[in-house]
């Protein structure tokens, strides 16, 4: 065969190959649609199960003349009603039912993309994907781009992580910062690399094992003057301290694992020896909950010595382990949920082997969060409000390895407790409507362009008057907001892993 036809064969081979590629990225992205989805909720179909609402409503509002002027927000990713109302009903939640029974509550409706980076940076701007351009956990690159890595990467296709760095709209703590109010974020989305705010941030990205094992943790940590490093903690002189609780948290495996797994004595001894060796492709149902414990164990401990220091105007604490979860155990919580799935029985068998170690696994982290939620409103003060959210809930997926989904956005949970807050059930509020509810209540500026709106209905008659509510056109001045930080070359390739391993990325 001459050259010219072996040469015209690869040119068509990789043709193809390329062409296949941007089909199989163009197919394997989510349709945006950034309306809020009024999926239906397990909270539809039930009245308060703690009692006293009704007295409880009129005692809390008989006074009511301002509402929080400092806040608490608890993010508990992928929490939903239809898990939390029977732990409710069994008395395992008691934290949360204290805020039921004095707080408002409802369902929280969702958006698609269903993904938290884009979610939770909605919740924090108030704006949409679009506006704030955090669509996913990749940033989609340009054709052309794509096409040369492909071609010089045998077809495949590097993923870019979207970062903080690409956030095009003020996000709550630099508007409280602007306004000289102080902020504490703890683990929150896209928080990467941390930007300068009037407190502290400490990034998601610190709660990753392969950074914390990237960087030198046992001579002090502080040391490595990598990118990753720099951007985990502001101010950068608490990364030390930060990291040595990191540290602490990562040796105490062995004494929580039991609450979590059911496992033979045995089978416990196997677990722990493998826990810091395990690989989420491989030995996915333990790493997950490995890590899911870790995670925020490391987010709950930061947060509580930093809140029992000070008593900032905004805490922020993101909490990931029900997502987590609930992506890998929910088959085993609610297998009714699964009956009509077209799956073999080979793959029925495979999975109710498992069944009896991790039936009780989700349950298991909703009480560990209702366990930390009342840890830290031990540092609650009396003005503070308190609001619990979810960016979204869960449903079925068929992927048995992955059975647990979130792709037509089920509505999430939200509860505010404090002054002015009007006990009962809210309807109707969604993600955008976080943002403007905390800037109502702390009587800050609210910007006329947000899509969302203040959650009147939970405040009492006296707590708030909307006509004297403070407005400006936009928090933007015409052209895009851009963090002050710099845009980080790579992030870790086991990040990437864990993501691929939750069907986040292909």
């Amino acid at each position: 065969m001459s050259p010219y036809k072996i040469l015209l064969g690869l040119v068509l081979v990789a043709s193809a190959g390329l062409l296949a590629g941007v089909a199989y990225d163009t197919v394997n992205r989510p349709e945006l649609t950034f309306e809020p989805v009024r999926e239906p909720s397990a909270l539809d179909d039930t009245g308060p199960i703690w009692s006293a609402a009704a007295e409880a409503a009129s005692v809390a509002c008989n006074d009511a003349t301002t509402l929080p002027r400092r806040w608490m927000v608890f993010g508990w990713d992928g929490v939903d009603w239809q898990f939390v109302l029977p732990l409710l009903r069994q008395g395992r939640l008691p934290h949360l039912e204290s805020l039921l029974r004095n707080g408002a509550y409802g369902s929280l409706a969702s958006i698609v993309p269903t993904l938290s980076p884009a979610i939770w940076t909605t919740v924090a701007t108030g704006r949409t994907p679009g506006d704030h351009q955090i669509l996913h956990f990749y940033n989609q690159r340009p054709i052309l781009e794509r096409w040369w890595q492909r071609l010089t990467n045998l077809g495949a296709l590097e993923r870019q992580l979207y970062t903080n760095a690409d956030r095009r709209n003020r996000a709550v703590w630099n508007l409280l910062s602007e306004y000289d109010r102080s902020v504490m974020l703890v683990g929150y989305h896209n928080t990467f690399p941390v930007e300068p705010v009037n407190g502290l941030m400490v990034s998601n990205y610190l709660m990753q094992d392969s950074v914390a094992r990237a960087m030198e943790m046992d001579s002090g940590g502080s040391g490595d003057s990598s990118t990753l490093a720099a951007g985990l903690v502001h101010p950068p002189d608490k990364l030390d301290e930060v990291l040595d609780l990191q540290r602490k948290v990562n040796g105490r495996i062995p004494h929580v694992i039991d609450e979590f797994v059911g496992l033979s004595e045995t089978e416990r001894n196997d677990f722990l020896r493998a826990s810091r060796r395990l690989n989420p492709d491989t030995d996915q149902k333990p790493y997950f909950l490995v890590h899911a414990w870790v995670f925020d164990t490391i987010v709950a401990e930061i947060a509580d010595e930093f809140l029992g220091r000070s008593q900032p105007d905004l805490a922020m604490v993101h909490f990931q382990a029900a997502d987590w979860a609930s992506h890998r155990f929910l088959y085993y919580r609610a297998p009714e949920l699964y009956e009509d799935m077209d799956w073999s029985e080979e793959t029925r068998s495979r999975l109710d082997a498992d069944s009896e170690r991790y039936r009780d696994t989700v349950d298991a982290f909703y009480v560990y969060l209702d366990r930390w939620l009342g840890k830290l409103l031990e540092h609650r003060a009396d003005d503070t409000g308190v609001l619990l959210l979810s960016d979204h809930g869960f449903a079925a997926d068929t992927d048995p390895d992955i059975p647990g989904g979130h792709d037509h956005a089920p509505p999430g949970i939200v509860v505010l407790h404090g002054p002015g807050i009007r006990p009962g059930k809210i309807d109707g509020a969604t993600v955008y409507d976080v943002l403007p509810t905390l800037m109502a209540s702390m009587d800050l500026p609210l910007a006329e362009d947000l899509p969302g709106a203040p959650l009147v209905q939970a405040f009492c008659d006296g707590a708030y008057d909307p006509t004297t509510q403070e407005t400006v056109d936009s928090y933007g001045s015409g052209t895009p907001y851009v963090p002050t930080v710099s845009k980080p070359d790579e992030l870790d390739q086991e990040l990437l892993q864990q993501l691929r391993s939750l069907g986040y990325i292909d």
